[in-house]
């Protein structure tokens, strides 16, 4: 009997170990996706700020 519940607790740790590994795979996937948009965003305002300057130069604002 004792010997049963040993093993019920031991495949219960690796389940939830298996879990942890997976919802670990899935933060590091959004962390990856964040620094995509991260990285996105600061090419939107790259070139938000060269339409800037060529407004400027043509003397126009906006």
């Amino acid at each position: 009997m004792e010997t049963a519940i040993f093993k019920l607790s031991t495949i219960n740790i690796s389940v939830i170990s298996y879990q942890l590994s997976v919802i670990s795979y899935q933060l590091s996937v959004i962390s990856y996706q964040l620094s995509v948009i991260s990285y996105q965003l600061s090419v939107i305002s790259y070139q938000l700020s060269v339409i800037s300057l060529i407004f400027k130069l043509l003397g126009l604002s906006y």
